[in-house]
């Protein structure tokens, strides 16, 4: 897929992509497979919190927005954040809702970058482990978006077929985990 970047957090997507949904609203950006952690440079300089997403297929964008809501309130974060989940999450339209819904941009991870971050995690599901090969999909999410060295600042919370967690590094975000 071909992606170019503009500061209004939108992505321009090959015509075989942009037919799936309406990707125009949502800022997207793919993880380079020789480099596995996030360009945060891509994302925004600024972007300094991890907010790691995973979700069932068919979830509405205001359940995410919602749960994401609660768990930057509950992390007590007030700062730019940036939504991440699995890139094998990229045909679920509730994902780039939320991130329209959150005026947050979205970035859609490998899987090796979330492998890569797994044995940080808390929280563990035999079905996300089933299914992906993952402990928690929304913790790698989190900890990879937020960058080398990064921490949890909160572990996963579940509701209504979504999971958040939230992480930072830990010179950014005094108190992680």
């Amino acid at each position: 897929d071909q992606i170019s970047y503009d500061t209004g957090w939108r992505a321009h997507l090959s015509a075989d992509r942009a037919r799936r949904s309406d990707w125009s609203l949502s800022w997207v950006a793919r993880c380079n497979a020789s480099n596995p952690m996030v360009d945060h440079k891509a994302v925004g300089a600024k972007i300094m919190i991890g907010v790691g997403i995973g979700c069932r297929k068919g979830v509405s964008g205001a359940e995410i927005a919602d749960l994401v809501r609660r768990a930057l309130s509950e992390a007590g974060v007030d700062g730019p954040a940036a939504l991440f989940s699995t890139d094998r999450k990229a045909d679920e339209k509730g994902l780039f809702d939320a991130a329209q819904l959150l005026n947050m941009p979205l970035v859609l991870v490998k899987e090796e970058a979330l492998r890569a971050v797994a044995g940080a995690v808390t929280t563990c599901s035999a079905r996300v482990e089933a299914l992906f090969g993952l402990p928690s999909i929304a913790e790698t999410a989190a900890l990879a978006g937020a960058g080398l060295g990064a921490k949890l600042i909160l572990p996963r919370l579940s509701a209504g077929g979504v999971t958040c967690a939230v992480a930072a590094r830990p010179e950014i975000f005094p108190g992680t985990r």
